[in-house]
C-alpha cells in the first residue's frame, strides 16, 4: 500500500530530491505595518483562517487532503500590531498587520 502511494506521488522521481526551492513566506516591514506573504497552494480563501497571537501568526487551511497549520514568527516590533487583513491571490496569502 505504501509503495502504491509512493508511485502515485513520485512516479519515477527520486523522493529524496528537493522538489521546491522557493521561499515559503516573506516579511515586508514599513514604519507602521508588516506584510507577511505566504505561499498557500491548493486552498480557497474561504478555507483559510489567520490568527495573531503575540509574536506569532497562526495560519490554518483546509483542503481536499485535510487540515494544514503553520506558525510564522513575527519580528518583535509586530507584537503590538493588529491584524488588519488577509487576502488570498492565487497561491499567495497576504497578511497585513498595522500599529
Amino acid at each position: 500500500m505504501l509503495r502504491d502511494h509512493a508511485l502515485e506521488i513520485f512516479n519515477d522521481s527520486d523522493p529524496s530530491n528537493v522538489f521546491f526551492q522557493g521561499k515559503v513566506y516573506s516579511l515586508t516591514e514599513t514604519n507602521d505595518s508588516v506584510t507577511v506573504t505566504v505561499r498557500l497552494p491548493f486552498v480557497k480563501e474561504s478555507d483559510v483562517n489567520v490568527i495573531k497571537d503575540g509574536d506569532e501568526l497562526i495560519i490554518t487551511a483546509r483542503h481536499e487532503a485535510g487540515h494544514v497549520a503553520n506558525t510564522v514568527m513575527l519580528p518583535l516590533g509586530a507584537i503590538g500590531m493588529k491584524l488588519l487583513s488577509s487576502n488570498l491571490d492565487g497561491n499567495e496569502l497576504s497578511i497585513v498587520l498595522v500599529k
